[in-house]
């Protein structure tokens, strides 16, 4: 069995049912706001997953919100990772 059908979270990056490509950097948490900025990321959304890096990709149906922090202009992004039974947030800038 292949770690991508073993762990959803972590697949190649997607070639097919590609939806959108774009070009973003995450940032870090701290005290509920964005703080430091780091790795560019060339995101790909597909039909059934986020893409960020070869170490994370994100079912979409794991995901429990998106939102906008605007005063920080940064996507949050809050995902079940039920593989370690916990809410994890990624921030893309």
């Amino acid at each position: 069995m292949s770690d991508a059908v073993k762990n959803p979270f972590r697949i190649p990056k997607p070639k097919d049912d590609i939806i959108f490509k774009g070009n973003f950097v995450a940032a870090t948490v701290e005290d509920n706001q964005a703080g430091d900025v780091f790795d560019r990321l060339n995101v790909i959304l597909t039909t059934r997953h986020l893409w960020l890096t070869a170490e994370l990709s994100i079912p979409l149906s794991s995901i429990k919100s998106v939102g906008l922090i605007k005063k920080d202009r940064v996507i949050e992004i809050v995902y079940r990772h039920w593989l370690e039974q916990q809410d994890e947030t990624v921030l893309l800038r």
